[in-house]
């Protein structure tokens, strides 16, 4: 506690703010984010302490408050220092230094509909606020979303430029609403996701339909995929029909992968293209979003004979699951399209597909099979190497580099870590150095 008091503090708070009053006295604290702020004790006698106080506090002991609250803190701003000149100074002041998180978040939403843009990137500046910029600070509402709601445009512009800050579909919801145009455009140039509700909102302002309509293809596409996670059948037509050319792939993929069978008939009934529906469904069961068994899968895979232009070559299913799937789907494997297949499947590394592939008997000549039996050397399983072997795959056969299957399954052994382990390494080894199957 300090106790040299230089005038009567009712006296101090009348003329001085305590920051200026500190500078003025030459009293020194303890440290730079240390101030004297005014304590009072139980019998209600006022004195002066030092301690680190968050912005809120420090706002309201300049200001010469009550106890500090984020609310009160908020409120005065709002209604005091946009009318007070020489407020704004004082507030300019303060944020010259460093701020505590909560509070300049809270301030930060404030200011978006007080200040310039220079002084936002002041507050933006702070670490703890880039990396909570997202926080929500007045009641639902993020500093974007008040900015918004200011109409703070060099604010708005601001917050958009903080790195890693969400685009919450909430704020281009609010946008429309408030009839932002130019911030609605901004938005969606940015990348915000479009929620169907947006579209539907700006039905009856044609530039706002205009602009949500300028979005990017997967932007336009998620509009489809929100109808169909809502099951709005009207939206979903209205969207089809106003955007000539928008993908359905991923909304009928969402259907899918949701049991939506509904939505899955709508969809098919805007004119998707029946081998295009038959890649989605595929590439759902890909991702273990559907059973080779579903009769909505089965029905959309029906007319499918190859699988070699349309199959789900990113997914690592196991060897017994493809086998499943060729079996369900009568698949003509015996023909070049199965070679095709088993070609980009070893390009991508899917060695559960190339080995069901093999077990199938998909047709290979002994010289593909041993260019496939180098890159299984590298990284494959004893399982597809031994089904290589035996289809005439030589391991001293060498590539355009100079390298041979068995040069690879050597290089492997030397690797950190191994690829699949040394267990599997050392049986492709052996293989590879025993004779071949006639």
């Amino acid at each position: 506690m300090f106790t040299r008091n230089h005038m009567p503090l009712d006296k101090i708070l009348n003329q001085y703010s305590l920051i200026h009053y500190e500078q003025q006295m030459g009293l020194q604290a303890a440290s730079d984010e240390e101030r004297l702020v005014v304590t009072t004790d139980a019998s209600g006698e006022k004195s002066l302490a030092i301690r680190t106080l968050s912005l809120g506090e420090r706002l309201l002991a300049l200001f010469g408050m009550g106890p500090a609250s984020e609310e009160n803190v908020r409120d005065y701003i709002n209604t005091q220092v946009r009318e007070n000149p020489e407020l704004d100074e004082k507030v300019r002041f303060i944020f010259n230094e460093q701020i505590d998180r909560p509070s300049a978040v809270v301030a930060l939403s404030s200011l978006a509909s007080c200040y310039d843009r220079e002084m936002v990137n002041k507050i933006l500046r702070q670490p703890d606020v880039r990396d909570n910029i997202n926080t929500k600070v007045v009641g639902d509402d993020t500093a974007l979303m008040q900015a918004i709601r200011k109409n703070n445009k060099e604010a708005f512009y601001s917050i958009l430029d903080v790195p890693g800050v969400k685009l919450d579909p909430a704020a281009l919801l609010l946008a429309i609403e408030l009839e932002r145009l130019d911030l609605v455009k901004e938005l969606v140039a940015r990348g915000c996701t479009i929620p169907v509700k947006a579209y539907l909102d700006a039905k009856n302002h044609p530039h706002m339909l205009t602009a949500l309509k300028s979005g990017s293809e997967a932007q336009k596409s998620s509009l489809l995929v929100d109808a169909v996670d809502h099951n709005n059948d009207a939206a979903l037509k209205k969207i089809a029909n106003d955007i000539h050319g928008i993908d359905m792939l991923p909304a009928l993929e969402h259907a899918l992968a949701h049991g939506k069978d509904e939505m899955v008939d709508k969809l098919m009934g805007h004119g998707i293209d029946s081998l295009k529906a038959s890649e989605a469904a595929l590439h759902v069961w890909a991702r273990g979003q559907i059973d080779h068994k579903d009769p909505l899968f089965q029905k959309l895979c029906k007319d499918i004979t190859y699988l070699g232009e349309i199959s789900p070559l990113e997914c690592n299913r196991s060897r017994d699951d493809y086998l499943a799937l060729f079996k369900t789907l009568d698949s003509q494997l015996d023909n070049e399209a199965g070679t095709r297949l088993l070609i980009k499947a070893q390009e991508k590394g899917n060695w559960p597909l190339v080995e069901a592939l093999l077990v199938a008997k998909v047709p290979l000549q002994p010289e593909r099979a041993s260019k496939i039996l180098i890159r299984a050397a590298s990284r494959g399983s004893p399982e597809v190497v031994q089904l290589l072997l035996e289809r005439g795959a030589d391991p001293l056969y060498e590539d355009g580099h100079g390298h041979s299957a068995l040069e690879r399954a050597q290089f492997r052994l030397t690797l950190t870590p191994i690829p699949g382990g040394r267990d599997q390494a050392d049986a492709v080894l052996g293989l590879l150095q025993g004779p071949s199957p006639s």
